[in-house]
């Protein structure tokens, strides 16, 4: 299946509905058919660092660092899910364990950029409905 968001195609896999996860080369976003607005958005941020950036500047200060972030995290949540726990219950507990996943630098600007909710420098919560543009 193959969508449009911005100026991004979006395509989307089952397999990635188990990982609940999503990533994107250059301006193509890969996710999970069931894959919420919330990641497509963040998603979509990434594309936008990978812009900025530079793919090798990307790759280097964002891709690596939050695949291996992801991962560890994986390997973590796996383990509370084969205890037992569900889906939601391991997220929780893998956060309580390592901290939320979207305060890393890199995730936290890929929610910013993607019109997410994110944090500021002073770790409060920043809603997207609390900003106003004023261009």
């Amino acid at each position: 299946m193959v969508e449009k968001y911005k100026n991004c195609k979006v395509y989307r896999f089952h397999l990635l509905d188990k990982l609940f996860a999503g990533f994107n080369i250059g301006n193509k976003i890969f996710l999970g058919t069931e894959a919420s607005e919330f990641l497509l958005k963040h998603e979509y941020g990434h594309t936008v660092q990978s812009k900025n950036l530079g793919i090798v500047r990307f790759n280097l200060d964002v891709q690596i660092p939050s695949l291996i972030w992801y991962w560890k995290r994986k390997i973590k949540e796996k383990n509370y899910m084969n205890e037992g726990y569900s889906h939601y219950e391991a997220w929780t507990m893998v956060n309580d364990d390592f901290g939320d996943y979207f305060a890393k630098p890199f995730e936290n600007q890929a929610n910013k950029l993607g019109g997410n909710n994110y944090y500021d420098e002073n770790g409060n919560t920043v809603t997207v409905e609390n900003i106003v543009d004023t261009k």
